[in-house]
């Protein structure tokens, strides 16, 4: 009986209209799919968990936005306009320096993130510290911003890759320096190590795009590289490695909202993992590395690195929903887990395959609850001078 009346209270909440803006119908749209977004764990999650815990301010902005509650006032922005017959109000931004089109503040934070810029990144390092985290758990040790210079076995110089694989490159120079460094490789295959080689490679640098000039912070030297690299465990052969460039797509911002919402209405099979916003952003992955991927998968070809690096460009949505790259992560994850269980004695007679689902579960939930802080990050950030943590 339980489940049925929760059953028919879905269908009643799904089909609820009144008022509802372009964010709430998206996520109202998504909850009629058979995919169970993200974030329904944190209503269920054992807080005995530590890294579950969050401030009562961070849970209740999400859950609210969640089950499509108005927002409540962050207590430092403008007067509420009334705007609904039930009394709902929409807050107004006192940021001076907002470069928002609206004034008015939304349920969902997208006017935090263009509020207050840093909130973007802000939340992308919340999530990559916890996928970090959830890695070490699974007994794997991760880098963080690892070197490009070491994933091409260090066939390269620091100076040439700067030149090469700058970043922030159109498609049209990303393949122009593409092919010099492929040109660079067949001058290293075809000439053994000498004067002639090392001529070829001068005249072939002549050709080289000059570099621009790296920020005194930035650590990357001006070149383009992932966010994490995961090694796997291997007993024998050439080692595993996972290297991703992850993001946090919001579908209900006022560039992806339109086509979203037209895209979930359109079908109902059409599921929002597919949907123009993460299309997009995972268009922009693959073409920001796509030179880079390549000239690596040559290299592994010839034999030439110390291990076999695969590359994922995990995306997760604002309302907890993964791309399969995301899916493919967390399923390299929890094998790691399981691998590395099945090398130790335990003593309390617990199995690798019951180890291994309480780890999905804590890993599930670790996810969860970054995204819950990420988003509650956005969410009281809007019509502030300045970013502050959620308290």
């Amino acid at each position: 009986m339980l489940n049925l009346a929760n059953i028919e209270a879905h269908k009643k909440f799904v089909n609820f209209v009144e008022h509802i803006d372009t964010s709430e119908a998206i996520l109202i749209e998504s909850m009629k799919r058979q995919e169970v977004s993200l974030l329904s764990t944190m209503f269920t999650v054992n807080l005995t968990q530590p890294d579950v815990r969050v401030t009562k301010p961070e849970f209740t902005s999400v859950a609210r936005q969640f089950v499509c509650l108005p927002p409540l006032s962050n207590g430092s922005s403008g007067a509420v306009q009334a705007d609904y017959k039930c009394g709902c109000g929409v807050q107004k931004c006192t940021n001076p320096r907002c470069q928002a089109t609206s004034d008015s503040l939304d349920a969902a934070g997208n006017h935090g993130l263009v509020c207050n810029p840093g909130v973007k990144a802000m939340r992308a390092t919340l999530f990559e510290r916890a996928l970090e985290v959830s890695f070490r758990r699974a007994g794997g040790n991760p880098a963080r911003q690892p070197s490009t210079y070491s994933l091409l076995g260090e066939v390269f110089s620091k100076d040439d890759l700067s030149k090469l694989f700058p970043g922030k490159l159109s498609k049209t120079e990303a393949d122009k320096r593409k092919l010099l460094a492929m040109e660079y490789l067949d001058i290293i295959n075809e000439f053994p190590r000498g004067h002639i080689r090392t001529a070829k490679l001068g005249m072939l640098r002549e050709r080289f795009p000059d570099v621009a000039v790296p920020d005194d912070n930035d650590a990357s030297n001006g070149i383009i590289r992932f966010d994490l690299k995961f090694p796997g465990p291997s007993a024998r052969g050439k080692p595993r490695e996972v290297w991703l460039d992850h993001a946090i797509v919001q579908e209900t911002c006022p560039t992806h909202a339109a086509e979203t919402l037209k895209f979930l209405k359109a079908k109902r099979t059409n599921l929002i993992e597919s949907s123009p916003a993460f299309t997009k952003t995972y268009g922009s992955k693959t073409r920001r590395f796509s030179a880079l991927v390549d000239v690596a998968k040559r290299l592994t070809e010839e034999r030439k690195l110390k291990s076999q690096p695969n590359f994922m460009y995990p995306i997760v949505s604002s309302l907890g929903y993964f791309n399969e790259d995301m899916k493919r992560l967390l399923k390299f994850m929890e094998d790691c887990f399981k691998l590395n269980q099945s090398r130790e004695r335990r003593c309390d007679g617990l199995l690798p395959g019951v180890l291994k689902g309480r780890f999905k579960v804590e890993l599930k939930n670790t996810l969860c609850f970054a995204l819950v802080r990420a988003n509650a990050l956005a969410l009281n950030n809007q019509g502030l001078k300045g970013v502050t943590s959620p308290h």
